[in-house]
């Protein structure tokens, strides 16, 4: 289903469900070596905030106030 729409869907679900339960961001992390998911979340208006590892991946944190 890639580039129809339902990653976005799913992902403006989830943020305006997490407004109206009084989330004021979400949170998500992306793997390094995922491009197009994290064009997907900038689009969206998540921005990097740091870097996780677990074990031996790297993810980038990107938050997105509501």
């Amino acid at each position: 289903f890639t580039g129809r729409g339902v990653g976005t869907a799913l992902l403006k679900h989830v943020q305006k469900k997490a407004k109206r339960l009084g989330y004021t961001r979400t949170s998500l992390l992306v793997e390094k070596n995922n491009p197009r998911a994290f064009k997907l979340y900038h689009r969206l208006g998540y921005k990097k905030t740091g870097m996780v590892r677990m074990k031996n991946l790297e993810f980038d944190k990107m938050v997105k106030p509501l």
